[in-house]
């Protein structure tokens, strides 16, 4: 509408990254801000990381784990319905499985232009859903331990991965330090923080785990300045809090684990808590099977399916847990899925018994 990035019309805000309303401007500058063709604009996309995501499986563990877990993700009732809102999952999920997509070619053809591309889709992951940030520290990680021959390839290719990331956030960066005054991904990890570090976060069983808007909370009045600067001091006042509690932190991290893992979202509606649920119960165990599969026989599959994963795990350490984070996942996670179900319906996986021959599986 030409008033900036802002949310009242009038205060430019850096309260959330832009990366879903990047996804949509392709459309709002063909069709104006037609919001029929946005919606189709974004089940179109969701279909489209199904196929993405069937392609980076395919890399290290074949076509016909690919086309599994392009399929597992085709039906995954989380992947749909955030197809039918204009939430961040949606465009996230289709950044991250091209990320992972390239990174896998990189590693396996050792081509940079790869890399060039994948750190263009880390960035607009990143730019949609920073909580991805965090899996660079377990990238750095591999990179450590990779040993003397790993070493400097995959440092290399962090490396570059890691130019491109930054060449996709400085432009909304610089235009933070120019308008708002800090170079920011956004101003909500400390309200963020707060909320799920907080009196009653500690002390009410049934809010210990999540997160509570910081209006409800006696230290909303503290808040005070600019949008930064409020942002800044809720960061300060949750870490104070978390400091004079220390005691009580692991007990707050079990629950923040349980919130992020538990199959039920705790919405009012039935069917969706039903089926999103059941489905949770059914997918859980096979992500750990595949990661243990993959673990032993695709070290690098695992490692880039992996990233995602932790990176999740952490947030939720560091703010609070809520299924929304995991099912933001669900690009790493179906590839996982689909290995762990070929494993189980060829018998591979079950020592002593009786096994399933390849080509009985397409008829499965």
């Amino acid at each position: 509408q030409g008033n900036g990035y802002t949310i009242d019309g009038t205060s430019p805000t850096a309260t959330r990254s832009p990366g879903v309303s990047l996804t949509i401007l392709p459309v709002y500058l063909l069709l104006g801000q037609d919001w029929s063709a946005a919606r189709i604009w974004m089940c179109v996309l969701s279909a489209l990381t199904c196929v993405v995501v069937a392609a980076a499986a395919s890399v290290y563990l074949g076509r016909g784990v690919g086309l599994l877990a392009g399929l597992v993700l085709a039906v995954w009732p989380d992947h749909a319905y955030y197809a039918l809102h204009f939430l961040t999952e949606g465009p996230y999920m289709l950044y991250l499985a091209g990320a992972m997509w390239l990174t896998l070619l990189a590693v396996k053809h050792e081509k940079v232009w790869f890399d060039v591309l994948a750190g263009l889709c880390w960035g607009l992951a990143l730019l949609t859903r920073p909580q991805i940030v965090f899996a660079f520290p377990f990238a750095a990680l591999v990179v450590i331990f990779a040993g003397r021959r790993g070493w400097w390839p995959q440092g290399k290719r962090l490396a570059v991965q890691c130019v491109c990331i930054a060449i996709c956030l400085s432009p909304w960066l610089i235009r933070n330090q120019v308008v708002m005054g800090g170079p920011k991904m956004s101003t909500t990890g400390g309200y963020t923080f707060l909320g799920a570090h907080n009196e009653q976060t500690l002390t009410n069983l049934k809010d210990a785990g999540l997160w509570l808007p910081t209006s409800t909370l006696a230290d909303h009045e503290k808040l005070v300045g600019t949008e930064i600067e409020r942002d800044s001091k809720a960061m300060e006042l949750g870490l104070e809090h978390a400091r004079n509690h220390l005691d009580r932190l692991p007990e707050l991290q079990v629950m923040k684990l349980y919130q992020l893992l538990t199959p039920f979202k705790g919405t009012d509606n039935r069917m969706l808590n039903l089926v999103t649920g059941v489905s949770w119960l059914i997918a859980f165990p096979l992500v750990v099977i595949g990661c243990v599969v993959a673990a032993k026989r695709y070290r690098s599959a695992m490692i880039v399916f992996g990233l995602p994963i932790a990176a999740t795990l952490l947030t939720a350490f560091i703010f609070y847990g809520l299924p929304r984070f995991r099912d933001a996942a669900t690009p790493a996670m179906a590839p996982l899925i689909a290995l762990a179900l070929v494993e189980i319906f060829s018998g591979r996986i079950f020592r002593g018994r009786a096994t399933i021959s390849t080509h009985q599986l397409p008829e499965l």
